[in-house]
C-alpha cells in the first residue's frame, strides 16, 4: 500500500481516515465516506484500484474533472482512462482493448454510459474489482446537487454483477447518508465522516446592510488571492464595477459569460495574475488553488453543504485563511425565491408538459422518436402563460424524476452529422465528384467513422479532425456546409438551447402520477436547510462545532478556538444582541398592537417626544445601543420565526407568543416570594432551590429583566429536584427554551456542580473547599491577578468571580483589592462610591470600555455594595 502511494502519488504517509477507508475497501466492505474537499477522497478509491487484480469503475459527474484526474494520476505511467461524450466510438474502443490488456486500472465513467448496452455489456465481460462512485450525493433528493441519472448506478451495478461499491462525498447529513446507502443498495457499510475541522480556517459572520463598503474594507486588510461569492449575477458585476472603483483589481465570473472567456479568467487566477475573483456559485468546481488565503459570502448561501464546500476551497496549503459571511435579512428572502423557484407547483407542471409536447406537435397517444430542441419559440409560448426560465428547469427536472422526459445532456453542444446516401451512391457520387478537395474530405470522413457514418448521427469533435486531415476549422464548416447544402449529409450545428427526449406516449395530464407528496417534502427540506443556513448565521455556539454537528462528526464539547465566536470576550455583541431581542419581544407583547419599525426603534431608545410611549416598561431600555444593532435584531427574530411582518409592522408569530404563554402561566402561580416550600420533598432541594434564586436575582441583573423572564420559579423547582450534571441533562428539562438555556447555562451548572461537591465534602465541622475552589483559593493566596487566574483556569471571568464570591463567603477575611491593579481597583472604588447608582451597568458605562463587569462585582463585594 505504502510502496503504491510513494509511486504514483508522491506521498510517504496517509492523511486521517484515508488508510481505514482504503482497508476497509480492499477487504471487501461497502463504504461511505464524507470527506470534505482537500481531505483527500480521491486516493481513497484511487489506491485500492491499483492493488486489484483486474480495473476498477469510477462514475464522475463531470467531465473536466474526469480528465485532471486522470491526466494527473497518468503522469509516471499510464493506468488511467475516461469514457464519456467526448470520445469518439473508436477512441473509446481503445480503451476499453487497453483494460482487457490490463493495461488501464481505472475507468472513468460519465452517468450518462450507464444507460448504454453495448457499453455496459461490454464492461461486465471485463469483469471489474469494485465500483466507485464520486459526488455520491448526486444520488439523493434530499441533497443539494441532485441528478437523476445517478438513480441508474444501482441497476448497473446489480446488471454487471459486481457488489464491491462504495461511494464518497464531500457534503452530506445523516438523512443524505442513509438516501446514498439505500439507493445503492450497500449492505452493512461502513461509514466514515471525518475531516470537517480545519484548523487554519477563521470563520467570521458579519451582519450588515453596508456590504459593498464592509467587503472593500475586508479586501484591504486581508491576504489575497480572494473569492468574493455573490447569490446572483447582478451582485456580481456590481460588487465587481465597485471594487475596481475603488482601486482593487477583480473580475466577475457566472455562467452568463462565454466559455472562453469563463475559460480566461479562471487561467488568469490559478496562474496568480488576477488574485480577486467575485462569482456565482458557477465558480469553483474543480478548482485546485492551494493558496486562496480569504473568501468572502457577500450573500448567504442556501444551505450548510454549499457554504461548506465553497469556503472549503481556502488555505489547501495548511496556512491560515479568513472566511467571512456577509448576512442581512434579504438574503434570506433571496433564497426563499430560489426554493419557490426550484420547486414547481402543480399547474407549473402541466404547463410544462403541454408546452414541449405542443411544440413538438405531438398528440396524445404517441411519442416523438426525435430529440426535441426546445427553441427560443418555445420560451416565448412558456413566458405567455408565467413560466420563467428558472421555474421550466425546476418542472423539467421534476418530469425527468418522473420518467416522462430525459434531458440531453450532452446534445446541443457539439456538432453532429450523418450521411444520407447509402454506401453503393455515395460511391457512385465520389466517382462523379470533380472537386477534388471535396472528394478527400468524403473520404476522410469514411475512412475516420467508416459504417457509423451512414446509421446514426456522430458528434466532431473540430479539434481533432482537424489535425487528422491538416484542414482548418473554418475550411471543415466550408465542406460540412456544402454537403449539406448538396443534400449528401446531415449537418447540426450546436445549440445552447436545452434538448428532451420523450420517455412515454403523450397521455392527459390528469392522467400522469406524479409523487405530489415526495415534492412537498422536497420543498420543506429546503426551507428547512435554508433555516439551519440561517441559524449558522446567529449562533453562539463555536462555528465550526456547528458545522460539525450538522455533518454528523459529533465532538463533545468541541470549540475550534478561532472563530468570531470563540474569541468573543464577555459582554460580546452576541449577549447584546440576545438582551436587545428579548426587548423587543417583551415590546411587542405589551403593546397588544401591530408595531410599526420606526415606533419599535423609538421606544427602545427612549426618544418619544409626545410621552406616549414612556408606559412601556422596555422605553429606553435600548438607549446604550446604535439603531442599526436594533434593526439587525429585528431581522434575526424574523429570520428565526418569533416576529411576522406586515406593511413594515411587526407582530408576534405563534411561536413568539408561545414564549409568553409560558411565562404568564408561571406568574400567575407563584409569587416573587414562593411559599410552596412544601412542594420541595427534601432540606438538600430546598438549599439548592434557594442558591438558583440567588443566582437567578444575579442573572436578571446581568440581562437587566425580571427574575421570571429568566427561569420561572416552576422550572426552577424541577432544576433544583432533578439537579442536571451536565448541558444536554439541563436542557432536557421540561419547559427549558433555548433562549432560557443560554442564559442559565453556565451559571446554574456551575452552582449545582458545586453545590453537589459541598454535599458530599463538607460537613459543619469540615470548612475545606472542593478542587476547584481550592484551586483558586491557592492562587489568590499566591498573590495571583484576577486576569491570571482567568488565563490558569481557563474560565471565563464570570465563573472565576462566583468562584470568588463562593471563596470569600467562606473566607471574609480575603482582600479581594490585591486582585486588581491599585490603580485600577481605585478608580472602581471612586466611581462606585460617588453616587448611588441604579445598576451594575450604569457604573460600567462611567468607567473606560476595558474595565470589564467581573472586575466591578469584586470591588462591591468587597465593599458590600448590593443592587
Amino acid at each position: 500500500m505504502l510502496n503504491i502511494l510513494k509511486k504514483y502519488f508522491g506521498y510517504s504517509s496517509f492523511k486521517p481516515v484515508q488508510k481505514e477507508i482504503i482497508t476497509s475497501i480492499t477487504n471487501g466492505k461497502n463504504v461511505l465516506a464524507v470527506l470534505p474537499t482537500g481531505a483527500g477522497k480521491s486516493l481513497c478509491y484511487q489506491l485500492p484500484a491499483l492493488m486489484g487484480e483486474s480495473f476498477s469503475i469510477v462514475i464522475s459527474p463531470l467531465i473536466a474533472l474526469m480528465k485532471d484526474q486522470v491526466d494527473s494520476i497518468n503522469k509516471n505511467e499510464k493506468i488511467a482512462a475516461y469514457i464519456n461524450s467526448s470520445l469518439d466510438y473508436s477512441e473509446s474502443e481503445k480503451v476499453l482493448y487497453e483494460i482487457w490488456q490490463g493495461k488501464i486500472k481505472l475507468l472513468y465513467v460519465s452517468p450518462e454510459k450507464l444507460v448504454n448496452t453495448y457499453f455496459v455489456e461490454r464492461i461486465k465481460k471485463l469483469n471489474p474489482d469494485y465500483l466507485f462512485i464520486d459526488e455520491a450525493h448526486c444520488i439523493s433528493q434530499w441533497g443539494h446537487n441532485f441528478r437523476p441519472n445517478y438513480r441508474r448506478i444501482k441497476e448497473f451495478a446489480d446488471f454487471i454483477g459486481i457488489k464491491n461499491i462504495s461511494g464518497f462525498t464531500a457534503t452530506a447529513t445523516s438523512i443524505v447518508q442513509e438516501d446514498i446507502v439505500n439507493q445503492l443498495g450497500m449492505k452493512n457499510p461502513q461509514i466514515f465522516v471525518s475531516g470537517f475541522e480545519r484548523d487554519n480556517l477563521f470563520l467570521n459572520v458579519i451582519h450588515t446592510k453596508h456590504k459593498k463598503e464592509k467587503t472593500l474594507k475586508l479586501l484591504k486588510e486581508n491576504l489575497h488571492p480572494a473569492i468574493i461569492y455573490t447569490s446572483t449575477r447582478k451582485n456580481a458585476e456590481e460588487l465587481n464595477d465597485y471594487i475596481n472603483l475603488n482601486g482593487i483589481e477583480a473580475e466577475y465570473y457566472h455562467a452568463g459569460l462565454a466559455s472562453g472567456q469563463r475559460k480566461i479568467i479562471q487561467d488568469d487566477f490559478l496562474s496568480g495574475r488576477l488574485n480577486v475573483i467575485i462569482a456565482t456559485n458557477a465558480f469553483g468546481m474543480g478548482i485546485d488553488k492551494e493558496n486562496i488565503r480569504t473568501i468572502i459570502h457577500y450573500n448567504c448561501t442556501g444551505t450548510i453543504e454549499n457554504y461548506y464546500q465553497e469556503i472549503g476551497r481556502a488555505g489547501r496549503d495548511g496556512k491560515n485563511s479568513n472566511i467571512f459571511l456577509l448576512y442581512d435579512l434579504k438574503d434570506k428572502i433571496v433564497q426563499e425565491y430560489f426554493i419557490k423557484n426550484n420547486f414547481p407547483t402543480y399547474n407549473e407542471l402541466k404547463i410544462v408538459y403541454n408546452t414541449i409536447c405542443d411544440f413538438a406537435e405531438v398528440a396524445i397517444g404517441t411519442r416523438s422518436q426525435n430529440d426535441i430542441v426546445l427553441e427560443k419559440q418555445f420560451f416565448i409560448l412558456l413566458s405567455q402563460q408565467g413560466i420563467t426560465k428558472l421555474k421550466f428547469n425546476s418542472a423539467l427536472n421534476f418530469l425527468s424524476i418522473s420518467g416522462y422526459f430525459e434531458q440531453v445532456s450532452q446534445y446541443g453542444r457539439e456538432y453532429f452529422f450523418r450521411f444520407i446516401f447509402n454506401d453503393s451512391e455515395l460511391k457512385k457520387y465520389i466517382i462523379s465528384l470533380k472537386n477534388n478537395n471535396l472528394k478527400e474530405f468524403i473520404l476522410i470522413m469514411l475512412n475516420k467513422f467508416r459504417g457509423k457514418a451512414f446509421l446514426s448521427q456522430n458528434p466532431i469533435d473540430f479539434d481533432k479532425l482537424s489535425k487528422d486531415s491538416s484542414l482548418s476549422k473554418t475550411q471543415l464548416l466550408t465542406h460540412f456546409e456544402t454537403l449539406r447544402s448538396l443534400g449528401i449529409i446531415t449537418f447540426k450545428k450546436p445549440t445552447k438551447q436545452p434538448v428532451v427526449k420523450m420517455l412515454q406516449e403523450r397521455i392527459p395530464f390528469e392522467h400522469i402520477k406524479l409523487d405530489t407528496k415526495n415534492l412537498q417534502n422536497l420543498i420543506n427540506n429546503g426551507y428547512q436547510k435554508l433555516d439551519e443556513m440561517i441559524e449558522y448565521t446567529y449562533t453562539e455556539k463555536c462555528r465550526f462545532n456547528y458545522i460539525l454537528s450538522y455533518f454528523g462528526e459529533v465532538k463533545k464539547g468541541y470549540k475550534c478556538g478561532h472563530c468570531d465566536n470563540c474569541l468573543k470576550m464577555e459582554n460580546s455583541s452576541a449577549l447584546s444582541n440576545e438582551y436587545i431581542e428579548d426587548k423587543i419581544l417583551l415590546t411587542i407583547h405589551e403593546a397588544k398592537f401591530i408595531v410599526r419599525k420606526n415606533i419599535l426603534t423609538k421606544i427602545l431608545l427612549g426618544r418619544d417626544k409626545t410621552g406616549s410611549l414612556k408606559s412601556l416598561s422596555t422605553f429606553g431600555s435600548c438607549e446604550q445601543y446604535k439603531k442599526y444593532e436594533i434593526d439587525n435584531s429585528i431581522d434575526s427574530l424574523f429570520s428565526k420565526g418569533l416576529l411576522k411582518m406586515r406593511n413594515n409592522s411587526y407582530y408576534l408569530s405563534e411561536k413568539g407568543q408561545a414564549v409568553f404563554i409560558n411565562i404568564d402561566s408561571d406568574l400567575t402561580e407563584v409569587t416573587a416570594e414562593d411559599k410552596s416550600s412544601e412542594s420541595v420533598e427534601a432540606d438538600k432541594t430546598l438549599e439548592l432551590y434557594n442558591i438558583l434564586r440567588e443566582t437567578r436575582k444575579y442573572l436578571s441583573k446581568k440581562y437587566s429583566q425580571p427574575p421570571q423572564y429568566i427561569c420561572s420559579d416552576k422550572i426552577l423547582r424541577s432544576i433544583a429536584k432533578e439537579k442536571p450534571k451536565n448541558p444536554s441533562e439541563l436542557a432536557a428539562i421540561s419547559g427549558i427554551t433555548r433562549r432560557m438555556f443560554t442564559k442559565i447555562n453556565e451559571e446554574f451548572l456551575f452552582e449545582i456542580n458545586e453545590f453537589t461537591k459541598r454535599s458530599s465534602q463538607i460537613t459543619k465541622k469540615d470548612n475545606s473547599l472542593p478542587d476547584n475552589l481550592a484551586n483558586t483559593m491557592s492562587l489568590i493566596n499566591k498573590n495571583y491577578k484576577f486576569e491570571d487566574i482567568v488565563k490558569l483556569s481557563k474560565l471565563p471571568e464570570s465563573i472565576v468571580y462566583l468562584q470568588i464570591e463562593t471563596i470569600h463567603s467562606y473566607s471574609p477575611e480575603i482582600n479581594l483589592s490585591k486582585l486588581l491593579d491599585k490603580k485600577e481597583w481605585d478608580l472602581i472604588n471612586s466611581i462606585a462610591n460617588s453616587t448611588k447608582w441604579e445598576s451594575i451597568k450604569e457604573i460600567k458605562k462611567a468607567l473606560p470600555t476595558g474595565i470589564s463587569y467581573a472586575k466591578i462585582k469584586l470591588v462591591l463585594l468587597q465593599n458590600e455594595i448590593k443592587f
